[in-house]
């Protein structure tokens, strides 16, 4: 997009807010001894890596090309303590590669040294620029890689470059933790008066440095066509808003269980164009409202805009299945992509080719079938609409600004007799109706005229599973009979693990905390290929018992699936993200073995937390023919902050414990 611009002067009032420490700079190439020494104040001596300084710069220039140039900077220092920090010599950056080179990023003034401490002295090994490789990631994106020479322990790496993007819309975020300790890290923006950014901050980590000013600045900026061939130069001029932030002392981001993305925690700053303000009464909004975002969407070639077009290719498929009511006609067609179609790409939310295309070729991403299944519904005369969502994994989004660029998956919505159902026709095995539970991430938003939010909480999700033993005796023998109910994710998840011929070994990874005694002799699957059913597996397995023993011993969990306390670690940094709800009931009863009395039996007990947000019960009853255990855990909450940490591992501490509790059978006199 072409920008031409008016004289700009605005006037405002300069804002300084700056919290208690001066900024820390290094100055590149300027390496001192004591440097080699350093520790860390929030990792210990064995952390095998050090960032002394990771600062960076983004800036922006008039061109040539009528426009801005967005100019990345960034100093980066490290000392590499142990071999396991050798890690950190290798660099990634990221380049946006365009279709020529007005549209193409450019790397600039790299230099990387290496330098070692030697008999009192630093000794330097300069990187070589040609040792800068490129590799494709996308049909966009490239990445420049570069491995430091001559790293020891004990050295310190140091790189510094540029980067040069035509696209001034996108202003680089910038990370102020990494998985090694970092003394110092800062970022600094200088943005020009006509150009309106908002700003999301995420992470627990308080700003050391939080600064914001205005300076005066102007801009020169040369249009190439412009048909004023005698002043074809423009000026912006005024007052460039110049933010700082920098983060003292940062411990490194370790990653922990049971967080739904590390993007949701670790401390970290990004940015998104909001409007160019080209005088006081000229603005171009750039983020618009959702319903003219999703109007835009729709109009993209690489999203909706095929669905617009007839797709008279597919009347003939389409028109065999839409011979019965819509929510036949919706399930046959959501069954002829999901069974017959193979997906590439899961993480993906623009079209990577014709929806012709992938007809033909049986291939796609995942936003390839599920636009493809979108065309096929509206063919056979339903209201059906791309749905988008951000995954799990790609963290959290901001709820106040419709941002596109957060969501990175593609569904398909459909409505059928008046009911909404959301489809995912790129994995296999997935019921009609249900989507993976990565998708349950907050918010997804329907992209049509309407582009309403509809909401897919993770606690929306509730996992049920029920597990029923019956252990039968002789004057030799134990036999259990087991029957498992799974709830709808684990029948899912196991369907997808099952393979022909692979279903033993599935079933003795599930028996996996048996006692070794048992063996086992038969089992079969129910509703294996019906895939809105959940998934019910029934075992039989034989205990041969030793009938000289005096004394029995028997742990009535005999599917204990809580051998180990999930939380080991003693200390939580973040909160603790359940992925769903669930609910898991267990009972076995036992028949007292021939020839033996009950001479120990676990006692009832009942834990809970925080009320019934988890509760825990064991049930013992007994009579002179049996013994009858039943077992619940139920957690119908599933986000815990880190102040409940320390609670929430005691309470499955517990759990391990009492599920450890044995039976004693004792020989009758």
């Amino acid at each position: 997009m072409r920008i031409y611009f008016y004289v700009v002067l605005l006037t405002c009032l300069l804002v300084n807010r700056s919290f208690g420490q001066a900024r820390q700079y290094t100055q590149f190439g300027k390496v001192n001894l004591t440097e080699f020494d350093i520790q860390s104040t929030t990792s210990d001596t064995s952390t095998p890596a050090i960032v002394l300084s990771d600062v960076g710069v983004s800036e922006f220039e008039g061109n040539g090309n009528g426009n801005f140039t967005l100019v990345f900077k960034h100093h980066k220092r490290i000392l590499i303590k142990n071999r396991l920090g050798f890690d950190a010599a290798t660099i990634f950056i990221s380049l946006y590669n365009g279709e020529n080179s007005s549209s193409t990023e450019k790397l600039e003034d790299f230099e990387a040294y290496t330098y070692t401490r030697e008999n009192g002295r630093i000794s330097e090994t300069k990187g070589k620029k040609d040792a800068v490789i490129q590799e494709k990631v996308n049909r966009e994106r490239v990445l420049r890689k570069f491995t430091f020479p001559n790293i020891k322990e004990g050295c310190i790496i140091e790189f510094r470059y540029k980067v040069k993007s035509p696209f001034y819309n996108r202003l680089r975020s910038w990370n102020f933790q990494s998985e090694y300790p970092t003394l110092w890290s800062e970022y600094k923006v200088v943005i020009p008066p006509l150009f309106d950014y908002i700003s999301s901050t995420y992470g627990y980590l308080d700003y050391t440095v939080n600064e914001l000013s205005y300076v005066p600045k102007t801009y020169t900026i040369r249009d190439p066509i412009s048909k004023m061939q005698d002043n074809n130069v423009f000026t912006v001029s005024g007052e460039a808003l110049v933010n700082v932030w920098a983060v003292k002392d940062a411990p490194p981001f370790l990653a922990e269980p049971f967080v739904y993305s590390n993007l949701n925690h670790i401390k970290r700053i990004q940015f998104q164009l909001k409007s160019i303000n080209y005088s006081a009464t000229s603005t171009t909004k750039v983020i618009k409202d959702w319903s003219e975002t999703a109007k835009d969407l729709l109009k993209d070639p690489d999203f909706g805009a095929q669905l617009e077009e007839d797709n008279n290719w597919l009347n003939e498929i389409v028109g065999k299945m839409n011979k019965q009511g819509e929510l036949e006609a919706s399930r046959s067609i959501y069954e002829f992509i999901r069974d017959r179609f193979v997906c590439t790409d899961f993480d993906s939310k623009w079209l990577s080719q014709s929806l012709k295309k992938t007809f033909e070729t049986k291939t796609g991403t995942a936003a390839d079938l599920n636009m493809l299944l979108v065309a096929m519904l509206r063919k056979a005369g339903l209201q059906s609409t791309p749905f988008i969502v951000s995954t799990r994994e790609n963290g959290f989004v901001n709820q106040n600004y419709a941002l596109p660029a957060q969501f990175n998956y593609t569904l398909c919505r459909v409505r059928i007799n008046g009911q909404y159902y959301i489809l995912d026709g790129a994995h296999k095995k997935l019921g009609f109706g249900d989507i993976p539970v990565y998708c349950y991430n907050g918010m997804g938003r329907i992209i049509d005229n309407t582009a309403l939010p509809v909401v897919l909480s993770p606690d929306l999700l509730q996992e049920n599973k029920y597990t029923n033993i019956k252990i039968a005796n002789d004057d030799r023998s134990m036999r259990a009979t087991i029957k498992i109910v799974y709830g709808k994710i684990e029948s899912f998840q196991l369907r997808n693990k099952i393979t022909s011929g692979k279903e033993e070994e599935i079933v003795r990874q599930i028996l996996t905390n048996t006692p070794s005694d048992f063996k086992l002799l038969s089992f079969s699957f129910d509703s294996l290929d019906q895939f809105e059913k959940p998934l019910q597996l029934h075992i039989e397995m034989n205990y041969t018992t030793d009938p000289d023993a005096s004394v029995l011993y028997f742990n009535p969990i005999l599917l204990n699936e809580w051998t180990k306390n999930p939380f080991i670690s003693t200390q939580r940094n973040y909160s603790v993200e359940l992925p769903y709800k669930f609910k898991e009931e267990y009972q076995i009863e036992i028949a007292i073995p021939k020839g033996y009395k009950i001479e120990e039996v676990p006692s009832s007990s009942k834990l809970n937390m925080n009320g019934n947000d988890i509760r825990y019960e064991y049930t013992t009853r007994k009579d002179s023919q049996s013994v009858a255990i039943s077992n619940l855990i139920n957690a119908s909450r599933i986000i815990f902050q880190k102040t409940e940490y320390n609670a929430l591992r005691t309470f499955f501490m517990n759990i391990v414990k009492k599920n450890g509790e044995q039976l004693v059978f004792k020989k009758s006199e």
